[in-house]
């Protein structure tokens, strides 16, 4: 479970979370979560809720290094900036 989901009791969508090469929230500093979910579908416009069944891993993306965690920060800031 991730710190989002114990301290707020749930998680979101956010949009900036869709880009493209963004693997952090800079928000909370905490690695985004794959899901099972396609972007494209004809249910484009239905709500889905983040529960643990779409998550594709409980534990997010795979556990990178500090190096490799401040490189994908920094890659993340600099999608979201643009």
């Amino acid at each position: 479970m991730s710190k989002i989901k114990k301290t707020y009791g749930e998680a979101y969508w956010h949009l900036d979370h869709q880009l493209p090469k963004v693997f952090y929230c800079l928000i909370h500093e905490d690695v985004l979560h794959n899901s099972k979910l396609k972007a494209r579908t004809p249910q484009k416009h239905r709500y889905f809720t983040i529960s643990d069944d779409v998550l594709q891993s409980e534990g997010g993306l795979m556990p990178f290094s500090q190096k490799e965690e401040r490189h994908l920060k920094r890659l993340s800031k600099e999608c979201i900036s643009l």
